[in-house]
């Protein structure tokens, strides 16, 4: 599993990468009152300020505070990575911006789909009116990025 926590899914030169993550951010997020609030610990999180070392030996300095939470939902089914952000997050909080600090939180739905031979790609999924509610009725949004290209 990579930083963001990929699907525990084996990934072929054939298949897409999916990644479903939460993501809450904010100036001065202080990411332990999230953690605390939820009851579930981040995939990855910073405070504004806090230095890190990168997988290519950078220093960086974190502009912002952030909490991340990636799915971990064996499964392209989208739905079900949209679940499991949903049920990890509502018994803590029922607005999400209620929190001290978060200036934007959203659900990132991430597709990578490698190309055939002609350039070709595709993936589709469905976002059903129960998903975007669910999530609309803690005060998340749902971005998606897809991208494709060769392997």
């Amino acid at each position: 599993m990579g930083q963001f926590g990929r699907c525990k899914i084996e990934m072929s030169n054939t298949n897409p990468t999916l990644i479903v993550a939460l993501y809450i951010k904010g100036y001065d997020l202080n990411p332990s009152i999230v953690t605390r609030l939820l009851g579930i610990e981040p995939t990855r999180s910073s405070y504004k300020g806090e230095k890190k070392i990168t997988d290519h030996n950078k220093e960086v300095v974190s502009k912002s505070g952030f909490w991340v939470l990636a799915s971990n939902v064996e499964s392209y089914v989208v739905s079900d990575h949209l679940s499991f952000i949903k049920s990890s997050v509502e018994s803590g909080i029922k607005d999400i911006f209620s929190v001290a600090g978060v200036e934007e939180a959203f659900v990132d739905v991430f597709v990578a789909a490698p190309s055939n031979d002609v350039g070709e790609a595709s993936f589709s999924f469905i976002l059903s009116e129960r998903d975007v509610a669910s999530l609309g009725e803690i005060g998340l949004t749902i971005k998606v990025t897809i991208t494709s290209g060769p392997d």
